[in-house]
């Protein structure tokens, strides 16, 4: 059976043998403490607050082919509870994507969502919210982007060549609007 050994100093060591803190040192507790002293408060709450169901501004879809990387930039009025991206090229291969909220106003005036996706070298890497299949350049890609005001889609841009596929490739997907 092997016993933890004595260390100089007169510090032991646990079973996995990492040292234990010798006796009197400071506790991490202590230190933690004064490091949250250091943390910003939140400012007082907006007097109103914005509960309007979230309308797209702006929609920005960009692809650097160096990367190569894709970028969705939703900008709502209103707070989104999210988003998801959904395209194909041909509505039998498609990919859904879901988008974060990476600020958004306190007051619930507005919301920004994003997602970047890596174009996958082979197409069954592609992952939801990380990695794609299409690669900058693919030709007949439609898309749609739909924002969430909790359990229901909200408002919705269409995007790419010919969106209104969606209409025949899923009728539930279709959006009229386009970017």
């Amino acid at each position: 059976m092997l016993t933890p050994r004595r260390r100089r100093g007169g510090a032991s060591c646990n079973r996995g043998g990492v040292p234990l803190r010798p006796r009197g040192s400071r506790s991490y507790a202590t230190i933690l403490v004064a490091f949250s002293a250091c943390v910003p408060r939140p400012t007082d709450p907006p007097e109103t607050l914005d509960t309007a169901a979230p309308v797209i501004d702006a929609l920005e879809v960009t692809c650097d082919g160096d990367a190569p990387r894709w970028t969705f930039d939703v900008r709502t009025q209103g707070w989104a509870t999210g988003a998801v991206l959904d395209w194909s090229v041909d509505g039998v291969y498609r990919e859904r994507h879901t988008l974060a909220s990476v600020s958004a106003a306190q007051d619930g005036s507005t919301d920004r969502l994003v997602v970047a996706l890596d174009v996958a070298a082979d197409w069954r890497d592609a992952a939801p919210g990380a990695r794609t299949a299409f690669p900058c350049d693919q030709p007949g890609l439609a898309g749609v982007i739909h924002v969430r005001d909790g359990d229901r889609f909200a408002d919705c841009r269409a995007f790419g060549d010919a969106p209104e596929r969606w209409v025949q490739w899923d009728p539930e997907l279709a959006c009229d609007a386009t970017r």
